[in-house]
């Protein structure tokens, strides 16, 4: 009974939250509205269909975006067309979306891909088929997916499009360690940071580094995956690149379990007014409650006072609210209020979920019927993960299950199958430990890999600050060069407006090298923040004018004072030359005809 009032109650809340949530679907209903051209529309519509992609509402999601086809094809305007055919949300869907999610969306994908293919797009026609292979990579269709990718490379053929090919590189990556090939996956996330490094893609670069944070946990080294999460996260700091940040703090929480990054996660959330990354963080805080917090008191106020995180979970499904439900009540060690809401969910899931969902559920119930000291309802559960352990082949949940089972029918004195679940678990244990070593060994070549790729980069750093000092140098000659000339050209007789005009190029060369030489300074100091920047460079220049005027003016002057024309005709090579030469010795030949007569 207690049950059934609580659930009406929250049912309660949950009508609240939809009236509460109706506010900001009106927000975008009234953009839609007030749009005074077909662009300004189309671009409102698309924000109303990601607000319902982000709660669920995908059949919603779908209607809104094809009336904003309808608009741009009427408005013939191939770009607004474009537009909405390649929006984001096909590319935000998970790997448990329904298979129906997945067929609209593949059908949608196809349809862009055959419009950029009248307007011999390719860049689009590229884009499409990462898209694609994107949806089987998420079905774990993978070959599928490889010859999707390999579609795009053949649509990119020579063209420049450096970023489009990153994201293609970044797609087969993700595919790659779905395949469970991590070294393949690596190679390709390299192949697609070396594109970023060489385009100066700061975002693209970030999201590369989060790969391999993936990557690295993959093997289960947490350390080295959070030290590409830091180096993401000191990119985007320098950048100032907020969605980069929202989505460090996120990965640095997943990893680490410290609010504090939620925390700025949903500070930065707010900042940015993304409906999406406002629900994401405030889903992490609602998880971090959940197990980190084990009161259920607690997270149920969290979760009654944020209406959209509600919204989310109502849209989600009876299902998965009863499921969610349970959990609380799970980690706060209420195992009876978590078997009652388990049950109801396993029912409303029975019929809609694949097997992988399925085991979940199962050894979550299992765990919490043994939790709940309630050995028979245990045995049935373990036995059924046990089943499906087998056909989906998921080996990871194997030896606790096995395990679990020899013990429970050693408490029913059934020694034999006792016997037999332990061989399974030692089996399992034997084969995990093998995979084991296998990836320790393809850790060692990432590594590899990995060394290999951060020296490359090391050498295209030094190569780059040798180029830039030897710009420096070419530059310090020149400047040296010019204002020599000038000295040497005032020696001569040339007309004024020469001098004039030489002198104020050689000024203007010396002074923007002086900007030059600070520039990065300022832009370090500033963080690159351009109202900073801006307002340093005010003061600089106007130091530097009055300087500049000032240098130019006396120069200027005494060159056409023409003292170094004076002194150059005073002093003459000649003369000079004259001046040192020894005399020649005189010759008496009257005295040598007077002793040849003798």
């Amino acid at each position: 009974m207690l049950y059934r009032l609580f659930a009406f109650f929250f049912c309660f809340l949950i009508n609240i939250a939809v009236a509460q949530d109706q506010k900001r679907l009106l927000y975008y209903e009234q953009k839609v509205n007030q749009a005074s051209n077909d662009a300004d529309k189309v671009f409102a519509l698309g924000e109303l269909a990601e607000y319902y992609s982000v709660f669920k509402l995908e059949s919603k999601a779908d209607s809104v975006l094809q009336k904003a086809l309808f608009i741009a094809e009427i408005s013939s305007d191939k770009d607004l067309v474009l537009k909405i055919l390649f929006n984001n949300n096909v590319a935000n869907l998970k790997a448990w979306s329904s298979k129906e999610t997945f067929e609209k969306s593949s059908n949608y994908v196809q349809k862009g891909l055959r419009y950029a293919q009248e307007l011999n797009r390719s860049d689009y026609i590229a884009l499409a088929y990462i898209r694609l292979a994107g949806i089987y990579r998420k079905r774990s269709l993978y070959n599928e997916a490889i010859q999707q990718a390999t579609q795009a490379f053949t649509a990119l053929g020579n063209s420049k499009a450096d970023s489009l090919r990153c994201v293609l590189y970044n797609e087969l990556g993700d595919i790659y360690i779905a395949k469970t090939d991590a070294v393949n996956a690596y190679k390709n996330y390299n192949n697609a940071f070396d594109l970023a490094y060489k385009i100066k893609n700061g975002q693209l670069q970030s999201s590369i580094y989060h790969r391999f944070f993936e990557l690295y946990r993959y093997f289960g080294d947490d350390e080295s995956g959070k030290k590409y999460l830091l180096l993401s996260l000191q990119l985007n700091n320098k950048n100032h690149y907020k969605d980069g940040l929202y989505k460090d703090y996120i990965d640095l929480a997943r990893i680490t379990n410290e609010r504090d990054y939620i925390d700025k996660a949903s500070e930065l959330a707010v900042e940015l007014n993304s409906d999406r990354y406002k629900l994401s963080a405030k889903r992490l805080l609602f998880y971090w409650f959940m197990v980190e917090g084990k009161n259920s008191t607690q997270t149920f106020n969290y979760l009654i006072s944020n209406s959209d995180l509600l919204q989310f979970i109502q849209n989600q499904g009876l299902a998965n609210y009863n499921w969610e439900i349970g959990n609380i009540y799970r980690y706060s060690a209420q195992y009876d209020s978590a078997l009652y809401y388990y049950k109801i969910a396993e029912k409303e899931y029975s019929s809609t979920i694949d097997n992988g969902i399925k085991l979940e559920i199962c050894n979550a119930m299992a765990e919490t019927y043994l939790q709940n000291k309630d050995s028979a309802d245990a045995y049935e559960y373990y036995l059924r993960s046990f089943d499906l352990c087998k056909q989906v082949k998921q080996l990871s949940y194997m030896p606790v299950i096995c395990s679990q089972l020899g013990i429970l029918n050693a408490k029913r004195s059934d020694f034999g199958l006792a016997y037999y679940y332990t061989i399974q678990a030692d089996s399992a244990n034997k084969l995990l430990q093998s995979n084991a070593a296998k990836d320790k060994v393809v850790l060692l070549q990432v590594d590899r890999e990995n060394k290999k790729r951060e020296n490359d980069l090391m050498e295209a750093n030094h190569e780059e600050e040798r180029k830039h000092n030897l710009q420096i140098m070419a530059m310090i000659l020149m400047i040296t060069g010019i204002f020599t000339f000038m000295l040497f050209l005032g020696m001569f007789a040339v007309s004024k407006a020469t001098i004039r005009a030489l002198g104020y190029f050689a000024f203007i060369c010396l002074f923007e090298f002086i900007i030059v030489l600070i520039d990065h300074p300022i832009i370090a100091f500033t963080n690159g923040e351009p109202l900073k920047i801006w307002g340093i460079k005010i003061v600089v220049i106007a130091l530097i004018i009055p300087i500049h005027h000032f240098m130019e003016h006396r120069l200027i002057n005494y060159l056409q004072s023409r003292k170094l024309l004076e002194a150059r005709q005073r002093f003459s090579l000649t003369k000079w030359w004259q001046r040192i030469k020894k005399p020649a010795p005189v010759k008496n030949t009257d005295v040598q005809e007077d002793i040849t007569l003798l």
